[in-house]
């Protein structure tokens, strides 16, 4: 047969032609590694790919065993998922290779292994920050919150618009702007800043589309170094027509900040470690006694 080279591969040799199955190949499981166990008889390792705050655990030979697998270092990984022995874990991964992608320096990598660093030491390293549990939970939750308010947004009849960062715009004085100049000149030919606020230009497309939203970069250029100031932030603004009262306003903000604190505790009662330290919650909760809770511990 013309093919029969090709067929090979996949042909069990102790099966009959006419019975031969092809041989699936064991997935590849690519991910960071977060410690390294080796013992005598067996080798333990926990990856993580960023999905989740959980690491999978990694049981092989301590033969695959070599000098680039420390922790902080990317690997990939090939074998089967069995059920875990342990009660801490549903499935572990029984490794037949292990090949170190991208080998890491144990001694100089600034993040330590079973080392609680303060936020104040990660925030030194901001391309390694993103690892850290507090952090990469924070992102996580950001993430999942400007999906919500997107959606909220669309489910509801509203255009999105992008309005400039960059604007001759003050925006009624809302607050301190950082003005943009290139060597003391004004590269547009007047002053230009960077955007306090969509509002007015979102007033100009509400004339057109009636429903409109953005949310976007704010800056703010006030001269202060304290917690409760930030240079920069996203900010969500809206603004319809044809509105009666406030009462017509309240019926759009009210829903959807009441679903910011939900889809919060969502996210983090789907952690199985909360970095938060919040307690369990019950999943009979209804969403106005889940928004109680969650305003207690803010």
């Amino acid at each position: 047969h013309p093919h029969s080279k090709e067929l090979l591969p996949y042909i069990q040799p102790d099966l009959p032609l006419f019975q031969f199955e092809p041989i699936t190949p064991c997935p590849i499981t690519p991910g960071w590694v977060r410690s390294v166990r080796s013992q005598k008889e067996v080798l333990f390792l926990h990856i993580n790919d960023g999905s989740s705050l959980e690491s999978l655990q990694i049981v092989a030979d301590p033969s695959l065993e070599n000098r680039d697998l420390t922790f902080g270092s990317a690997v990939e990984v090939q074998g089967k998922l069995v059920k875990s022995p342990h009660k801490m874990q549903n499935m572990e991964l029984k490794a037949e290779t292990i090949h170190v992608v991208g080998p890491c320096d144990a001694l100089l990598f600034p993040l330590k292994i079973k080392e609680r660093h303060p936020l104040e030491y990660v925030r030194q390293f901001p391309h390694l920050r993103c690892r850290n549990n507090t952090l990469g939970s924070l992102l996580r939750i950001r993430s999942e919150a400007t999906a919500s308010i997107h959606s909220f947004f669309q489910d509801n009849g509203y255009v999105h618009i992008h309005t400039p960062i960059i604007t001759s715009n003050d925006c009624e004085g809302a607050g301190e702007l950082f003005q943009i100049g290139v060597k003391k000149t004004h590269f547009f030919n007047v002053p230009a800043f960077l955007t306090v606020s969509g509002q007015l230009h979102l007033e100009v497309m509400a004339g057109a589309f009636t429903h409109v939203f953005t949310f976007g970069p704010t800056f703010r250029a006030e001269n202060s170094q304290s917690r409760r100031h930030l240079a920069e932030f996203y900010m969500v603004e809206a603004e319809l027509s044809f509105t009666e009262s406030l009462l017509d306003i309240m019926q759009v903000s009210t829903p959807i900040v009441c679903a910011g604190p939900v889809t919060t505790l969502c996210i983090l009662r789907a952690q199985h470690k909360s970095v938060f330290m919040l307690p369990e919650l019950p999943v009979s909760l209804s969403d106005q006694e889940l928004i109680e809770v969650f305003t207690s511990f803010i």
